[in-house]
């Protein structure tokens, strides 16, 4: 499976983790971090050198906001151990980031989600301080099925035929560099 499919799905099971959890609302997906450049605020203002330079801050999935504090939340389909990384530097831009004032030095929480965490990240997520969710609906699930189908050796021996195949009738695809064939990834 692709990265950009893992990560679009990453959006919709964050989305329904946290319309699961707070149908109330309160909370915001995709939210901006880090400092905004002061030389961009002077030139644009804030609104529009916010706008500007989104694309290079880094994202977190959903924060969830509460009077006394913040619900940092990172959401992992695959590799766990990415989303543990991942709220720590995002707990250490929550100073750099101004539309986050109120809640500078707050009591600001950190929770990993995902349908499975091995032991590894989990030991990892608690010894820092992350909260650990394994939380899935049917719509996770299914996708997981089919994803470990992928990845099993049935799944591999019937891609790499169909490859062989395909090479025999001369459909392969021809390396990019030396235009031979056929070409695998």
């Amino acid at each position: 499976m692709r990265k950009s499919a893992i990560a679009a799905f990453e959006r919709l099971y964050i989305a329904r983790y946290m319309a699961t959890h707070w149908p109330e609302g309160g909370y915001s997906l995709g939210y901006p971090l880090g400092p905004i450049p002061e030389n961009i605020i002077k030139q644009l203002g804030y609104e529009a050198a916010a706008a500007q330079f989104r694309p290079w801050r880094s994202e977190i999935d959903a924060i969830k906001f509460f009077p006394d504090g913040m619900l940092l939340i990172e959401a992992k389909i695959m590799r766990p151990y990415d989303g543990v990384r991942g709220l720590i530097m995002y707990q250490g831009l929550i100073p750099h980031t101004p539309e986050l004032k109120p809640w500078w030095g707050a009591d600001n929480q950190m929770r990993l989600i995902a349908p499975v965490i091995n032991d590894v990240a989990r030991l990892a997520a608690e010894r820092l301080g992350i909260q650990v969710d394994t939380w899935s609906d049917p719509e996770t699930q299914e996708h997981a099925a089919r994803y470990q189908r992928y990845w099993s050796r049935e799944a591999t021996l019937e891609r790499n035929l169909r490859k062989q195949k395909l090479a025999e009738l001369g459909l392969a695809p021809k390396s990019p560099l030396t235009g031979e064939g056929p070409f695998t990834r």
